[in-house]
């Protein structure tokens, strides 16, 4: 798609897609609007992240990432909660989720990984965890 044109309609997926500068790429169905922005992918190349998307009702969800990991940062919404995740910017992990709330972090997910960088256990804010464990290929083989 060029940069700059008007809005075109794709009939087959039932959207409307736009690019109004070169690292942006808005695209529209009757429900939502995704805006993506493109981000350096560590290998010279660029990959497209969400950033924000509006609902039709109103409501958006705007995303963050940090700027020297590429991690997903935080989640904001149009009530004004903020989720904050915690990273581990070496391994390039995501290591918990927290909701902000009053200027303090509240705990709603931990992450942890094995020494493959796969997900091994996610636990919530009430204690309940899932397990996982994988094969050689990194296969999830139970959970």
């Amino acid at each position: 798609m060029e940069v700059g044109v008007p809005e075109e309609y794709y009939r087959g997926m039932k959207v409307w897609q736009r690019r109004p500068d070169p690292d942006t790429w808005t695209v529209r169905t009757a429900e939502r609007r995704t805006t993506y922005r493109a981000f350096p992918d560590g290998e010279g190349g660029t990959v497209y992240r969400a950033v924000r998307v509006d609902h039709a009702d109103g409501g958006f969800l705007a995303i963050a990432y940090d700027r020297d990991s590429g991690l997903l940062s935080t989640l904001e919404d149009h009530h004004g909660r903020t989720v904050v995740f915690g990273q581990d910017d070496r391994r390039g992990l995501i290591l918990s989720a927290n909701l902000l709330c009053d200027g303090r972090l509240e705990m709603l997910a931990e992450y942890e990984y094995d020494g493959r960088r796969n997900l091994t256990r996610a636990c919530d804010r009430f204690g309940k965890a899932i397990e996982f464990a994988y094969d050689g290929d990194n296969r999830v083989v139970r959970r």
